[in-house]
């Protein structure tokens, strides 16, 4: 099973920015099925409050157009992959085109 968590917008679009994303969608998949989607309130942006967050969370993925390496590498460290340069569209579609292996990735959009 995983648990793939996506920072979005006020439109359940990608935010840019993981760091500074205020809501994340968090699909629980098993095999190519979600089966379970919640929408959960992240905490404030402070250095390494997030990744420790999602990791209680039991998040596997990360899909982030950006994240900064020191999240980036705390998430590696407590089993979470974190895919940058996710493109920007809706959750859905982005947990769609992952779990079927077609997510294109560019880039990490973040430089810090």
């Amino acid at each position: 099973m995983k648990k793939i968590a996506i920072p979005v917008d006020e439109n359940d679009v990608l935010a840019q920015h993981m760091g500074h994303s205020k809501v994340f969608d968090i699909y629980d998949v098993e095999g190519t099925e979600v089966t379970r989607i919640v929408q959960l309130a992240a905490p404030p942006h402070q250095p390494g409050i997030l990744p420790k967050w999602l990791i209680e969370q039991g998040v596997t993925d990360v899909l982030t157009g950006g994240a900064g390496q020191k999240a980036i590498d705390l998430l590696n460290e407590g089993g979470v992959d974190v895919h940058v340069g996710t493109p920007v569209a809706t959750s859905a579609e982005l947990v769609t085109q992952f779990i079927n292996e077609t997510l294109q990735f560019t880039g990490n959009g973040c430089s810090h």
